[in-house]
């Protein structure tokens, strides 16, 4: 038997926060120190709410009605800017863009991680830090203590959106982009 198709809930993005950040992405591919392997297709960027792994049908048959109750909620606002890595700053692992936290977005993630966990997923054990990954994987040398802070310092713009759904994608990981909706639930409250 093959391996299970794997699964992550998210927010899309809207396509104009899709090109804004893909022009970010294009000034920062130039910069031959910041050497990841992997940049993210700008029809992939999101907004990550829970990664689910792999999924038997059975089970996400199970889940998708169950997150059809979390429609209820209103949608709100966010503000989307500057740029952050996780990892070594020498060596940064993710290249992100940043997510405000908010009240709202917690209570979105708290009510997908509750709905997930009560037909079996496991809680996720890290703090909730959203973020738009925009690369990963470093493959380069080390960058130089404060050269990344520097560079940040030219990316410090914040852009505005207002979340009316979440979703559910499938990932594809031998396609680009990678990513594909398999459920949208809007937000009517």
């Amino acid at each position: 038997m093959g391996q299970l198709p794997h699964y992550f809930i998210a927010i899309p993005l809207q396509q104009r926060l899709q090109q804004w950040l893909r022009g970010w992405q294009s000034q920062l591919k130039m910069n031959e120190l910041l050497a990841f392997k992997q940049w993210t297709h700008v029809d992939d960027l999101h907004i990550t709410i829970k990664f689910l792994g792999g999924v038997h049908d059975d089970l996400l048959s199970e889940l998708l009605p169950k997150l059809e109750s979390i429609h209820s909620l209103s949608k709100f606002d966010l503000e989307i800017g500057h740029i952050g890595s996780f990892g070594n700053e020498t060596q940064p692992r993710v290249l992100w863009a940043g997510v405000q936290k908010s009240d709202r977005l917690d209570q979105l993630q708290h009510n997908v991680e509750d709905t997930c966990a009560e037909i079996g997923f496991p809680r996720e054990k890290r703090v909730y830090r959203p973020h738009i990954t925009l690369a990963k994987k470093w493959n380069g040398t080390r960058l130089q203590p404060q050269y990344f802070s520097t560079i940040a310092k030219n990316y410090m713009d914040i852009k505005k959106t207002t979340i009316d759904s979440f979703v559910v994608y499938r990932i594809h990981p031998t396609h680009s982009p990678k990513y594909e909706i398999i459920k949208t639930i809007q937000l009517t409250g």
